[in-house]
């Protein structure tokens, strides 16, 4: 990033960078079809939200806690 001669950022540099806090995991608010669950992964991850309902329903196929997982992520995961 280049500077003006007085420290501050040049005319059209990014300045949002400074302003990023740690990245979380939560819920979407948006992008949500039951519990926003997989719209916050997908969010989180920077991936579509259809790809991550595709790999939960298909999870589901094979035996396991995928829907207690759900569950419970949809319980722990915050809105946001």
């Amino acid at each position: 990033m280049s500077k003006k001669k007085d420290g501050g950022p040049a005319a059209g540099a990014r300045t949002d960078c400074w302003n990023v806090g740690p990245k979380r995991l939560t819920r979407s608010t948006t992008n949500r079809m039951i519990g926003g669950v997989c719209g916050g992964i997908a969010e989180y991850f920077g991936i579509p939200a259809v790809v991550v309902r595709v790999l939960v329903v298909a999870s589901i196929l094979i035996p396991g806690p995928q829907v207690l997982l759900y569950l419970g992520a949809w319980y722990l995961m915050p809105k946001r």
